[in-house]
């Protein structure tokens, strides 16, 4: 018998393949996913490799969570985040659109909602706060 966590990374295994050969998925842009975040109706994950959170800015309420670790199985805080995330758009921010697709097909199949918002770049672009990823998310 199966667990609940198995099931979700044979689910993101399989979602992992479909989204390969997928068009892309949804994009919004940072000034719509900003509005949701202030409504209560999206969450933002700064999805980029932990190294680049370091190097620049991050986008005030983005919750740090690496693709890397996204890849590996949903480990570290990605589990907790997406299974909080019950009812909101799953935001993905992520320097390469490929992988914020990757991940936004994933999120979707295992039955959540979400779009991917561009990069830092654009969210900086769009006059939108920023912060050091040392502190705490915003919003």
């Amino acid at each position: 018998m199966l667990t609940s966590s198995t099931r979700l990374v044979v689910c993101c295994v399989a979602a992992a393949v479909a989204a390969v050969t997928a068009a892309a998925v949804e994009q919004i842009t940072p000034k719509q996913a900003a509005e949701l975040l202030i409504e209560h109706k999206a969450i933002l994950i700064d999805a980029r490799e932990a190294s680049a959170w370091t190097k620049a800015q991050v986008a005030a309420p983005a919750i740090l969570l690496s693709v890397h670790d996204f890849e590996a199985g949903l480990i570290g805080g990605w589990k907790p985040v997406l299974n909080a995330a019950e009812g909101k758009l799953v935001v993905i921010q992520c320097d390469d659109n490929t992988q914020c697709d990757k991940i936004t097909g994933m999120i979707k199949a295992i039955g959540l909602e979400s779009a991917c918002c561009g990069s830092l770049q654009d969210w900086v672009k769009a006059g939108l706060a920023t912060r050091n990823c040392q502190d705490k998310p915003t919003i």
